[in-house]
């Protein structure tokens, strides 16, 4: 009697163990399901951030060619004595803004801390071609 006692208390620790465990299991499905859920609604604000971020630079880009199309219209009514050194920091600014224009076109978003860090190296350097833009005119004012 005490085996089959002892038997019965047996199976029903097991199968209320095993009902923890499907418990704790059903848990963690859950909890991966809820992370990778957060994780595709991370990656789509992140790709439409980088989206509208990479259409605002564009226009830049584009912006930036007219520009250059209008310093070499410019550069045609020149003094002779200037034009070459014009020419040659018209030449400069287009394929800086080349550059960039490959290099937003090329830019592959993999992580949250890589995108910040091309973000912030990307604005810098989109500055630091207004600032050639803009000294380029006064230069050519004197």
């Amino acid at each position: 009697m005490q085996i089959l006692l002892a038997g019965v208390l047996s199976v029903a620790f097991l199968t209320a163990c095993n009902g923890q465990q499907d418990k704790k299991v059903k848990e963690a499905k859950e909890d991966v399901r809820e992370a990778e859920e957060k994780l595709d609604e991370a990656r789509a604000r992140a790709n439409a951030e980088y989206e509208a971020y990479k259409a605002d630079v564009n226009d830049r880009i584009a912006e930036n060619e007219r520009r250059i199309a209008a310093l070499r219209e410019d550069m045609k009514n020149s003094k002779s004595e200037v034009k070459k050194e014009y020419r040659d920091k018209v030449d400069e600014l287009e394929i800086k803004n080349n550059e960039l224009k490959k290099e937003i076109g090329e830019f592959e978003n993999t992580s949250d801390e890589k995108w910040q860090a091309f973000k912030r190296e990307f604005n810098h350097d989109m500055d630091e071609l207004g600032k050639a833009f803009r000294d380029l005119g006064k230069d050519n004012s004197k």
